[in-house]
């Protein structure tokens, strides 16, 4: 049974900090260029559609959809060939591989529900592209953003097939918890997971709420 006592100690446990810490720093990382990669390919796909539409789109959300031991074990190989696994910045590179295809599919939804009109308007009153899109489509799809940030965040934050291959010595929290379930039973453990499980089920909840929001406002309109 897990006490409080137990919490506290999951608390003091410098290990679990620094891999709590690292994971923090990932995640965030992750969260940025996942999301920045994603609304690079709804923009594309949305206002410079490729003749293959559909098909580029398959190929960009594949990492999505590849099982994460399958997933590891690549990235792993190529890694290990060009020498680069070990280090915390290749489970940066694994997780937005990741991650930005649920960013994208977030974004490409946002798109959707763009109004053409304003951006027109824009343009049509002496606006560049640049700035249309900043102080035009960036306000739109700002919910968006904030969604496919969280999601990503949450997705790192959660994943640790891809950090405990490619990682090397260096653990997230996940990959810490995993590695300690096969040698200990130590309620302390038990603290950590609730911890970990609690901070999860906040982000989702952070993402979920906003989200169910613009579909009622959507549905209301």
């Amino acid at each position: 049974m897990v006490s409080i006592a137990n919490f506290k100690s999951a608390l003091s446990d410098s290990e679990v900090g620094r891999a709590a810490w690292l994971s923090l720093r990932v995640g965030l990382i992750v969260s940025v260029l996942s999301t920045l990669l994603g609304l690079g390919t709804a923009h594309l796909l949305t206002r410079h559609p490729p003749r293959s539409s559909v098909l580029y789109a398959v190929a960009v959300s594949l990492p999505a959809f590849t099982p994460p031991f399958l997933a590891s074990m690549a990235m792993l190989i190529s890694l290990t060939a060009l020498r680069l696994t070990g280090s915390a910045i290749f489970i940066v590179i694994a997780h937005v591989c990741y991650c930005s295809p649920f960013s994208f599919l977030i974004l490409f939804l946002s798109y959707q529900r763009l109004l053409p009109d304003l951006e027109e308007a824009a343009r049509n009153l002496g606006a560049t592209t640049s700035y249309s899109f900043v102080m035009v489509t960036v306000p739109q799809i700002a919910l968006g953003l904030f969604i496919a940030c969280l999601v990503s965040f949450l997705l790192s934050w959660d994943e640790f097939v891809l950090a405990w291959f490619v990682g090397g010595f260096a653990r997230t929290l996940p990959a810490l918890i995993f590695g300690r379930l096969g040698s200990s039973l130590d309620p302390k453990l038990y603290a950590i997971c609730a911890l970990a499980a609690g901070f999860s089920a906040f982000l989702l909840a952070m993402a979920a709420i906003p989200g169910r929001r613009a579909l009622r406002d959507q549905d209301f309109d």
